[in-house]
């Protein structure tokens, strides 16, 4: 895997999150953890943060309202 210390995806345009979809996500913060790397999501859509809340996702991905605040939290992690 390339050397990826930091994500940010913003899903404002995801409507609609489908079961595989959500197993492929849990696959890839492992993957990307292990390699000590994060993801952080940004500008998701109302129903989808509720769906995330709801199945605790909200615990294990940190998410931010927009991308700038996504960059914000981790840029001393970038300095660094």
């Amino acid at each position: 895997m390339a050397d990826l210390s930091i994500a940010v995806r913003q899903a404002g345009d995801v409507a609609v999150l489908l079961p595989a979809g959500l197993g492929a996500i849990m696959g890839l913060i492992e993957t990307v953890r292990e390699h000590q790397g994060d993801i952080l999501l940004s500008n998701l859509q109302a129903n989808v943060f509720a769906i995330f809340d709801t199945l605790g996702f909200t615990q294990l991905y940190r998410v931010f309202g927009d991308e700038d605040q996504a960059l914000a939290a981790v840029a001393p992690e970038r300095k660094g």
